[in-house]
């Protein structure tokens, strides 16, 4: 029988281990989305590079699992502190996205797959309750209306770079999405989202390749150097119809100092109240007879299949 030499069997061991592990979303597309964490930025000094890499690898364990945490339970629940081989037997695997190594110092990117059956288990032997469905990709239109003159898309607009801000570090249950295509901002006008058009608001997401608008308006009031603003928030369907209403607040005081950081805070505080809602809605429970019990909300049958999609995925 004709063997391949050894060096010609290594070449094609080689070959095979990168095409299973080649390309960037590999981890990603056989883990489970919710329970895939990514982008967790470690950095360790120690007496050895094994040392460093060592300790980076367990805070990484740890961030990732507080990232975790926070995306699936609902809020105002307590969680034991669990030590560091405990959290290790949560990770079904996890990938190196980038890593520096020099003699004392570790820094890398993990990612991190979470075995979504013991993460489960976990989550129902201590009473925890958690959501775990996706939404789909949500456009996110914030609107400065200051004064009768709204803006959008001008970098004139403090609302949209605090949503920039906010989303660059989300890794949140929703798809939250700022429109960066010129398409859109010459199609989508200020004041129509303002009348709430169903035809622009419908355009907007067909342009986008949305599932739904998120129609964010805040209006500020400056008096006696104080800033006092009123925000909203409205979630659109496909057809530009409104469905709900997601935040409302009124007069909320801002320290009128630093503008920047306390609209970043706002804009902070609807995402965490919009994300405990959803979870609230689409908490997942253990019956006695084994089943999840799931509320799903849909608007359509085309909507309904995709989110069974989901979740037989």
């Amino acid at each position: 029988m004709f063997l391949f030499p050894h060096y010609i069997r290594f070449f094609i061991l080689c070959i095979s281990i990168f095409s299973l592990f080649g390309g960037n979303s590999w981890a990603e597309d056989r883990c489970l989305p919710s329970f895939y964490v990514s982008g967790v930025e470690v950095s360790q000094i120690s007496s050895s590079s094994s040392e460093a890499r060592r300790l980076a690898v367990a805070q990484g364990a740890r961030q990732a699992l507080d990232t975790l945490f926070a995306r699936l339970l609902l809020s105002g629940q307590e969680v034991d502190s669990i030590e560091d081989d405990e959290i290790l037997s949560f990770i079904d695997y996890q990938r190196v996205e980038a890593e520096t190594v020099l003699p004392n110092l570790y820094e890398a990117s993990f990612g991190y797959c979470f075995d979504h059956r013991r993460v489960r288990e976990y989550f129902a032997a201590n009473s925890l309750q958690h959501a775990e469905l996706r939404s789909g990709k949500i456009l996110v239109l914030p609107i400065w209306n200051v004064l009768g003159n709204p803006s959008l898309w001008q970098n004139s607009n403090p609302w949209l770079g605090a949503w920039r801000s906010q989303l660059q570090g989300y890794d949140g249950l929703f798809e939250f999405h700022l429109s960066d295509k010129l398409e859109v901002e010459r199609q989508v006008d200020v004041n129509s989202l303002l009348d709430r058009s169903p035809s622009v608001i419908s355009r907007a997401i067909r342009l986008e390749g949305a599932e739904r608008v998120l129609l964010v308006i805040l209006t500020p009031t400056f008096v006696d150097n104080a800033l006092s603003v009123d925000i909203r928030a409205d979630l659109y369907t496909s057809d530009g119809l409104y469905a709900r209403n997601l935040y409302d607040a009124a007069s909320l005081s801002l320290s009128s100092s630093a503008v920047e950081a306390s609209l970043s805070d706002a804009a902070g505080q609807v995402i965490a109240e919009i994300e405990a809602d959803w979870r609230e809605k689409n908490v997942v429970s253990d019956a006695d007879g084994g089943f999840l019990l799931m509320r799903i909300e849909a608007e359509s049958s085309a909507s309904w299949l995709r989110q069974l999609s989901l979740l037989k995925s």
